[in-house]
Formats: structure tokens, sequence, C-alpha cells
């Protein structure tokens, strides 16, 4: 696996449109807010008490990290399929920079036509209700009749979304804090069309400073981080299922180091995957 920055976007597979977004059900647990999430293990709760508490002040204390981790997310999608998954959505970055994305793409008279989607529907779901709070509000700042998103409780190890009924899935900055990786990713293959994309974004243990981390945390912290190699990360997403696209390292400043995944949901002709990132 390389080290080095993402080079050109990545080829994407046509995917055929599910029903319009109003259309998808929704199970109703997840708009529950003393739902299972809150009812689970010791690490559910201190997980949905920490990012409680967190929702205020995560933008200014982790804004600049998850834009620029973000930002390689929406590369790897690219170009952008209309209906997209956000797990573990946090406070609504990553849709606000889909649907600043969007916005480019319209605007580009240069741009290829299938790279110029006509609308953009986005679903995020997360444990804690002050973050989707947060990302109700931000919400509406950027929503237009071609850019929509709605927001749920959700876990990623039971996605309240039917089977087929997305086109990609991301999963960003949070594989190392989901309890259960294996259902995670199996609720994943359900909910992907055939030959739709799953992008996975996460701290790195190949890095020695994530390592360091890792250890610091689970010194002087109760909540429980799985933080994993590219190697691992790579085998699990295999073992699910998937056909992997592109795998690499990067940094985000010096001290945070993370893995890149673009992976297929496989059909009769999707392309194995090769260790070398997109190159222009």
């Amino acid at each position: 696996m390389q080290g080095s920055p993402l080079q050109r976007r990545p080829e994407t597979r046509k995917h055929a449109l599910s029903p319009a977004l109003d259309a998808i059900p929704v199970s109703g647990s997840v708009a529950d807010t003393d739902g299972r999430a809150s009812r689970g293990s010791t690490q559910d709760r201190l997980l949905l008490d920490r990012y409680d508490r967190w929702a205020d002040h995560y933008d200014v204390a982790l804004g600049q990290y998850s834009k620029a981790t973000l930002a390689m997310a929406v590369r790897l999608l690219e170009p952008l399929p209309r209906r997209i998954l956000d797990v573990a959505c946090g406070t609504g970055l990553l849709t606000e920079s889909l649907a600043a994305a969007f916005r480019r793409r319209q605007n580009d008279p240069a741009g290829e036509p299938e790279c110029r989607p006509g609308s953009l529907e986005v679903i995020g779901i997360d444990v804690s209700e002050s973050m989707l709070r947060k990302a109700r509000e931000r919400v509406r700042s950027y929503t237009s009749d071609r850019v929509r998103a709605r927001f749920y409780r959700g876990r990623a190890e039971e996605i309240p979304l039917p089977d087929h009924s997305m086109q990609a899935i991301v999963i960003a900055n949070a594989f190392h804090l989901i309890r259960d990786p294996e259902a995670s990713l199996a609720e994943c293959r359900r909910v992907l069309v055939p030959g739709g994309s799953l992008v996975v974004i996460d701290w790195c243990r190949d890095f020695l400073s994530m390592r360091a981390l890792a250890w610091l945390l689970r010194a002087t912290q109760r909540l429980q981080r799985r933080v994993e190699t590219s190697a691992r990360m790579l085998e699990r997403i295999r073992q699910a299922g998937f056909t992997v696209q592109h795998g690499f390292r990067f940094r985000v400043r010096p001290a945070w180091g993370l893995m890149a995944f673009r992976a297929l949901l496989p059909t009769c002709d999707t392309p194995s995957w090769s260790r070398n990132e997109p190159s222009r």
C-alpha cells in the first residue's frame, strides 16, 4: 500500500436508481431517542454519553481534521452517486462536503455529463441525538430541490434501511468505535445495490503516532477503540464479500495517520483490486 496523496478520481460503476428518498422506509427504532443504542452495553453508553457531551464543541475541536479526512472520502466516491448513506454521520460535515461537491459538478461546464448527477440524496445515521440535532441544523443552509438530506438515530450494526436501497456508503472516522465490525460490514453489504461503493476511512495502526495514541486512550479512558492495521482492515472488507478497488495510507498533519479504502459490492463484471493508488 502506498502513502502518497490520492492522485486522481477513482472510477466508479453506474448504478440502477433506487426509489425516491421519501419512499425509503426507515425503521421506527432509529427515531426513538430512548432506543436500543442508549440501552446497550457499557461501551454503548460511554460512546453515547461522550458524543452527546461533545456535540456543541465537536466542529471547533475536530472540524479541521474532519474536513481533511472527509475531503478524501468525497474524492473516493467520485463521480458522485445519487444516493449515499453516511454511517456515524456526527454533525453532518460529510453531507455538507458532498453538497458542495455536487454544486461544483453542476457548475462546471467542462465536466463530463456522467460526473454530474441530477440530484443528490444523503441519509445520515448516528447513535447520538445531540450530534444529529447539529446535523439537522447544518442541513438547512445547503439543501434544495436537488440536494436533500435526512438524519436518523441508528447504529452501523443495524442500519435502519431496506435491502439494496443505497448506491454508496461511507464510514469515516468511526470504524474504530464500532462494537461489531463484522455485523456492520454485513449490514453495508445488505443495504448497497449490486455494484455499490463502500468507502472506509479510519485511524491506522501502521503509524507509530497512532499506536501511541491507542495506548494512551486505553490507559486513560474507559471507552474502547479498536485501532487496526491496514492489512487487517483490508482482510475484514474482503471477508465481508467486497472487492477492494483502492487502499492506501495517508496523514492529516504529522500526528494523524489514517487508511482509506474504496470497495465495491461485486457484480459479475466487477474489476479486481490493485495495490496501487489511483493515478492521474
